[in-house]
């Protein structure tokens, strides 16, 4: 079938709806400068491989929607001339892999969830602010954010994450971690040292043994902190002592 797109407004831009298209990546129209803003939208097609888009003035193209096009590969510069792109979802596909090699220098969101990513690179990406990775297969954060000194909110649930590396460190602008549902077994004294901001630390239903006393030293404002469904035998008092603004602390069915 041929593609075909519809036009509507949602809030200040303009939504283009496309179905049935092809891995050519070709979408039959064209954009007005005039407008402030698109939000494309992409249905019911199967594209399997995202080679490069092209669509005449793309700086006015704000986000981009792929989810569930049975998507199994994206080229390295699919979206190289996206440069005002502020929001990227690529959900419910079939990823293993992502990296970006071009610095899309508008984009703070990004969606990954429900894919089957082994491997991500998004170094160049250092405005983003959110990231969600939730529902893949990775193990490792390590290397992740060095970057993205921007970030703000860090989903990655439901992976099999058992090494959280030491990029963290640099994310000072963090204010959520969600790692809930994951194979994290212990908790260093300096995984989270630089984490100045964050507010939120979600390590839920995971397989933690120990954590170092002084693990939790440098979220002075940390408000949440759930450890609950995990295999902790015993926490040291001091664990918690320099969290001075925690109001919410889950520490049930630990055995």
């Amino acid at each position: 079938a041929a593609t075909h797109c519809s036009f509507s407004d949602y809030l200040s831009c303009k939504k283009i709806e496309c179905a049935d298209v092809s891995e050519r990546g070709f979408l039959p129209f064209r954009l007005s400068e005039q407008e402030k803003c698109y939000i494309l939208d992409v249905i019911d097609s199967n594209i399997t491989i995202l080679t490069k888009t092209t669509i005449q003035h793309v700086n006015v193209m704000q986000e981009v929607i792929l989810n569930n096009v049975q998507l199994e590969t994206v080229n390295d510069n699919a979206f190289e001339s996206f440069n005002k792109m502020q929001r990227l979802r690529i959900e419910k596909n079939h990823l293993q892999e992502v990296k970006f090699v071009t610095p899309l220098q508008s984009l703070q969101e990004l969606y990954l969830s429900n894919n089957k990513i082994k491997d991500v690179e998004l170094g160049v990406l250092t405005k983003l602010q959110i990231i969600n990775l939730n529902y893949n297969n990775l193990t490792s954060i390590e290397g992740l954010t060095c970057n993205l000194t921007a970030l703000i909110e860090l989903t990655a649930t439901n992976n099999h994450i058992n090494n959280l590396g030491s990029c963290l460190q640099h994310n000072h602008n963090l204010k959520i971690l969600g790692l809930s549902f994951n194979m994290i077994t212990e908790i260093n004294s300096n995984v989270f040292v630089g984490l100045d901001n964050l507010e939120t630390l979600f390590l839920n239903n995971n397989k933690i043994k120990t954590i170092a006393p002084n693990a939790f030293d440098s979220l002075k404002l940390l408000e949440t902190l759930d450890l609950q469904l995990n295999l902790l035998l015993s926490v040291d008092v001091e664990t918690f002592k320099n969290l001075g603004m925690l109001r919410t602390l889950s520490l049930e069915n630990n055995n």
